[in-house]
């Protein structure tokens, strides 16, 4: 019998379970959820000018929420802009210090991605030097990384020694 809860106890866990599913039904009614959801997946599907509208849809009442510079930084960076990703992240981490791990993978993500372009860059017009040391400077916080190792646009250079990095 002393296991079994009083019934107020019941009845005050049940009243707090019902308000919060009547607040995540508000919030997947409200339209600035949608366009932040609607966001997540345009910026998945590449459909980065539907992304930029339905963030700026959802600014308003999410920008000062850690989501929105998260999938603005994310976007910004999908879109080349590395310099204004980072600034969106680190609005994400001031938001959030809590989470400075996530925040950390993510800046660091964005400096992947800005030597991985470069790299590729350099491959385009063959200035292979440059390719190889934007490869290796890609690689170097995260060298075992199969993703940034499967990234790297190989050159006649990088090719041979890109496994010495």
């Amino acid at each position: 019998l002393a296991l079994v809860p009083k019934d107020d106890a019941v009845k005050a866990r049940y009243d707090d379970i019902l308000k919060q599913e009547i607040a995540r039904l508000a919030k997947l009614r409200d339209p600035a959820y949608q366009a932040i959801e609607a966001a997540r997946k345009s910026i998945g599907a590449g459909t980065f000018s539907q992304a930029t509208a339905q963030l700026a849809t959802a600014a308003a009442r999410y920008g000062s929420t850690p989501e929105w510079p998260g999938l603005s930084g994310e976007l910004a960076s999908r879109q080349g802009e590395f310099d204004q990703a980072e600034v969106h992240f680190r609005r994400g981490l001031a938001q959030e210090p809590d989470n400075q791990k996530a925040w950390q993978t993510r800046l660091q993500g964005v400096q992947l991605d800005r030597h991985l372009a470069a790299a590729e860059a350099a491959r385009l017009t063959q200035g292979w030097p440059r390719a190889e040391a934007e490869a290796k400077h890609a690689l170097r916080p995260r060298p075992n990384d199969a993703g940034a190792l499967l990234a790297v646009p190989y050159t006649p250079l990088t090719l041979p020694t890109i496994c010495s990095v």
